[in-house]
């Protein structure tokens, strides 16, 4: 009695597969925050028991990548790499994936920069007041 209940509840393979790619699918991006939707997404590509072929996955991702807004830091490089030839083979989902990474990459070197630049700009500021005889100190 429980084999049967076991091989009626039992998952077929085409199952799971299809519940993996449901959830690629259903991956939004929310409020444009293209960082968190890439590591969402590349969670979920890890953990597919089978990976979709390449144009499906390419497919999935523009559907999304399409909808950030117009002023998105990232747009721009997503028009340039759109506007390629269709047969060009840097317009691929790997390409277009490590575009996404390298955009990630500035992104988190321009903070840093920024962040650097901030702390430093006290500093600065205190130098010149004092080296101008404007200082009180």
């Amino acid at each position: 009695m429980l084999f049967m209940v076991c091989e009626w509840f039992k998952v077929a393979e085409k199952d799971r597969d299809m519940v993996d790619t449901n959830k690629l699918q259903q991956l939004k991006i929310t409020n444009g925050e293209l960082q968190k939707f890439i590591f969402k997404w590349d969670a979920i590509v890890t953990q597919m028991r089978k990976v979709p072929d390449d144009q499906s996955l390419l497919t999935c991702f523009l559907l999304q990548v399409a909808k950030l807004p117009k002023t998105h830091d990232f747009y721009l490089k997503y028009c340039f790499w759109h506007a390629k030839p269709k047969d060009d083979r840097t317009r691929s989902n790997k390409a277009l994936h490590e575009l996404v990474h390298e955009w990630m990459t500035e992104q988190i070197a321009m903070k840093t920069r920024h962040g650097v630049l901030t702390e430093h700009q006290g500093e600065a500021s205190a130098w010149v007041i004092r080296g101008a005889g404007i200082c009180h100190t």
